[in-house]
């Protein structure tokens, strides 16, 4: 038998989903979300189902934002970025809107 304590975590999951899914949903109310939020609430996304929802909305839709774990030896931020869409893309989080098309600008 499932222990009342159980239903109660099971809850407080549903409503962190619910509240990520409100997030991506909402682009005016991430404006009020510090950087490491998001960086740190990237895996919950993705775990729930909104990895490429997460990462179109707070990494590629702005171009001087990256998660703090994701580096490379580029300094050009430009090189930096595209090398992160691109790896996202390779590990599937991201899904092309075209799948003919191999330009990653298309893919936004």
């Amino acid at each position: 038998m499932v222990k009342d304590e159980w239903w109660f975590k099971a809850w407080q999951w549903s409503q962190f989903a619910r509240y990520l899914r409100w997030i991506c949903a909402s682009p005016s109310s991430a404006k009020h979300e510090s950087a490491e939020m998001i960086a740190v609430s990237l895996p919950y996304a993705a775990g729930f189902g909104l990895g490429g929802a997460w990462l179109r909305q707070f990494y590629l839709s702005v171009a001087d934002r990256l998660p703090p774990w994701f580096t490379t030896s580029s300094d050009d931020f430009r090189q930096r970025h595209a090398a992160f869409e691109h790896t996202m893309y390779a590990a599937g989080f991201l899904v092309p809107k075209d799948k003919r098309t191999a330009n990653y600008s298309a893919y936004r």
